[in-house]
């Protein structure tokens, strides 16, 4: 079982962020090409390929509650691309967003029960590969963010959370968790009940993204 604060836990995290400083300092000696990032962002690809052909081949309804719509899958996506081709607007965003969102995820996990079921698994595995990956990306010094990167970063998450909550509202679902707080224990379970938990978290993710700013390499060159 993998319970919060537990050992299994406690070492899945610091799996996680061994693989991403490791791989981005080997990567950043010279030791490793960045092939290896490129290997991770295509390690997220196979990963939710092989979850999305396991949902299509059950019995569950993927329209509209089980679409990859949740802010861990989008950011999931913009990794994966941002890895592969390096293009910097895709990291500009993975890696507040993954940084600030799916490492959140990691630590406070929305799963069901716990149990070693592949729904965990898989969970534990995209989201730590997002992570890592990120981590890697940022150590690597071969990608950069900008003084506006966050600023940019912060308006294109209330863009997609705009047109998230017209979706939700019209069709029941509850992505971004806009329209109530996830059914496990979370961080927004300390910022009061909704809505305030919204304006609650929208403040935390500005000054999250501040400080994500602050460590990140600005003079390297830029990756196009």
């Amino acid at each position: 079982m993998v319970t919060l604060g537990s050992f299994p836990h406690i070492a899945i995290l610091l799996t996680v962020a061994l693989v991403g400083l490791g791989a981005g300092i080997l990567v950043r000696c010279g030791t490793l090409s960045a092939g290896l990032i490129r290997m991770l962002g295509g390690s997220i690809i196979v990963s939710e390929s092989v979850w999305y052909l396991h949902l299509a081949m059950g019995p569950w309804t993927l329209w509209p509650g089980l679409m990859p719509f949740h802010l861990c899958d989008l950011t999931l996506w913009l990794t994966a691309v941002g890895a592969l081709s390096g293009w910097r607007r895709m990291y500009e965003l993975a890696y507040y967003w993954g940084l600030a969102g799916t490492t959140m995820a990691l630590l406070t996990p929305d799963v069901q029960g716990f149990s070693w079921s592949y729904a965990t698994i898989q969970f534990f595995v995209s989201h730590g590969l997002v992570v890592a990956t990120l981590l890697a990306m940022a150590v690597s010094g071969r990608f950069r963010i900008i003084r506006a990167s966050w600023v940019r970063a912060f308006l294109w998450l209330h863009f997609v959370a705009a047109l998230l909550f017209v979706f939700n509202a019209a069709h029941g679902s509850n992505y971004l968790y806009l329209m109530s707080k996830p059914g496990g224990a979370s961080l927004l379970d300390l910022l009061g009940p909704w809505p305030w938990y919204l304006l609650s978290a929208d403040v935390l993710a500005a000054v999250i993204f501040i400080l994500l700013s602050l460590p990140h390499p600005k003079t390297l060159p830029p990756s196009t």
